[in-house]
């Protein structure tokens, strides 16, 4: 399962390939879809809602692509948006600060964040995305490549299963994220060092 997520990672989705009827992202954005659609019907003519929704399937799977594909963009969308997110007079002082105040504007926003996410994306996949993306959103152990955030919040999910006893890795930052995405999500999973599994586990 792992493998196939990761395969469609740079595959350009179309609304046209959608509708297909043989992805499975068609079947997580149905609910979206239908929900945009009620949406559209209040300010549009019933005519122009398909229009409306192809254009903005289109801008989603684009912009999905471009930060999949090109480092350079990730990165500077995701400095744009922590420069826009330092305007704002509630957090924005905070987001200049430490750390520990960074963390503390990522607990205040993620729970606001999970009520904005669409029904489809109410799982522990997901929300554990979220957490990474927000995390990186804020300057938090940031990633230069979006792909590598992705395939992060999987390691961490799959790490998360009932019956996983350990997450072991030596990527710090993995750490860091996870460690605050299992605190958020009620996850008690332990975290170690390929050096503390051997240490532990070791003949």
């Amino acid at each position: 399962m792992y493998n196939n997520v990761k395969k469609d990672f740079s595959k350009k989705q179309t609304p046209e390939a959608i509708r297909k009827g043989d992805s499975y992202i068609e079947v997580l954005l149905q609910p979206y879809l239908d929900s945009l659609a009620d949406q559209t019907r209040n300010n549009l003519g019933p005519e122009l809602v398909e229009e409306k929704l192809n254009a903005i399937l289109e801008q989603m799977f684009q912009d999905h692509y471009e930060i999949t594909e090109d480092p350079e963009v990730f990165r500077a969308k995701r400095a744009e948006q922590l420069k826009k997110l330092k305007t704002n007079p509630e957090i924005g002082k905070q987001l200049s600060g430490c750390e520990e105040e960074k963390l503390k504007v990522a607990f205040t926003l993620i729970p606001h964040l999970f009520k904005k996410m669409p029904q489809c994306m109410q799982n522990k996949c997901d929300r554990c995305l979220c957490i990474f993306l927000l995390l990186d959103r804020l300057g938090l152990w940031a990633d230069s490549k979006y792909k590598n955030l992705r395939v992060d919040s999987l390691h961490a999910f799959y790490a998360s299963h009932p019956g996983t006893d350990l997450f072991v890795t030596n990527d710090s930052n993995l750490i860091k994220k996870a460690t605050i995405a299992y605190q958020v999500l009620g996850i008690n999973q332990r975290i170690i060092t390929f050096d503390e599994f051997e240490k532990e586990f070791g003949g």
